[in-house]
């Protein structure tokens, strides 16, 4: 017998590295919410995606099907549907009522981050930061690399912020700023769970995990195998089944990582340069979405 249809209630679209992954971990920690065993749900972005059948398919195979069951809260998470309208209307399309979930860093923070994850990742082909900052439209004819690496167009929050507004209406949209989740994410969470209409009592959560730790890669080469879809290795990859991947390649990174021994830095000029690029578009996103960072 088939498994009847499951259809999120709750999607956390972005932004990249701004804790979404941590705020997803501690989220699911309510034994009322259900999410994929993945970081990421991809189907959204799929660049082969059909119909809703096909994502139907996909969201089975990402989820565990020993707990499986529409009486759950379905969470997602995917950070490149806040870049994507495509993804916006797929989200939406499956689900007209659908509630956002969106995490804003200080942008010139979440740069850098941006930054120093993909080359980790393998995805930044140019090393040096003070250039990768000032390029625009980067990596046109690489999906991958354009949704992960053009650092400046994704941290243009008020602009991707109109856009998202187009989609739904304000109450089903909750933006939360990524320094109050590090302050407080006992107190963001209780909130969370308010807006998606869940109990909040005597809820406990483990918030001391530490999720996407500061590393870098030994050779980053590697990881960008898995990351670029159009390798041999990659499509043959995509026909193991989901949960062995999952934790293959969880068990994988593991060993391409090491710690990072010291606190890489922003120079004063490229900060300079950052803070000007920025300046209208916090202001903007200060007085008409209410988000200020220190």
């Amino acid at each position: 017998m088939e498994t009847e249809d499951l259809i999120f209630n709750t999607f956390i679209i972005g932004v990249q590295k701004a804790g979404t992954s941590y705020l997803k971990d501690i989220l699911s920690q309510h034994p009322e919410i259900e999410t994929h065993h993945s970081q990421e749900f991809m189907g959204f972005l799929d660049p082969v995606y059909k119909d809703e059948a096909a994502l139907q398919k996909n969201i089975k195979q990402a989820f565990n099907k020993d707990q499986l069951s529409s009486k759950k809260h379905i969470l997602g998470k995917s950070v490149g549907v806040f870049v994507s309208q495509v993804a916006l209307k797929r989200l939406f399309s499956h689900n007209k009522n659908v509630k956002l979930i969106v995490v804003l860093r200080n942008p010139i923070d979440r740069v850098f981050s941006a930054y120093n994850y993909c080359l980790s990742k393998g995805l930044e082909k140019n090393k040096s930061f003070t250039d990768a900052i000032r390029e625009r439209n980067r990596y046109p004819n690489d999906v991958i690399r354009s949704r992960n690496c053009n650092y400046i167009n994704t941290s243009m929050y008020s602009l991707h912020m109109d856009i998202i507004f187009e989609f739904v209406k304000k109450e089903r949209i909750m933006l939360i700023n990524f320094e109050d989740l590090k302050n407080n994410p006992n107190k963001i969470c209780v909130d969370v769970f308010k807006f998606m209409g869940l109990p909040h009592d005597n809820v406990l959560l483990e918030t001391r995990k530490v999720v996407n730790a500061g590393v870098k890669a030994r050779f980053p080469k590697l990881n960008s195998i898995f990351k670029i879809k159009n390798t041999w290795i990659n499509k043959l990859w995509k026909k193991l089944p989901p949960d062995f991947r999952s934790k293959a390649l969880n068990n994988f990174w593991k060993l391409n990582t090491i710690k990072k021994t010291n606190r890489d830095s922003i120079s004063s000029s490229d900060r300079l340069y950052l803070k000007e690029v920025f300046r209208e578009g916090l202001e903007k996103l200060k007085s008409k979405y209410g988000i200020h960072f220190n």
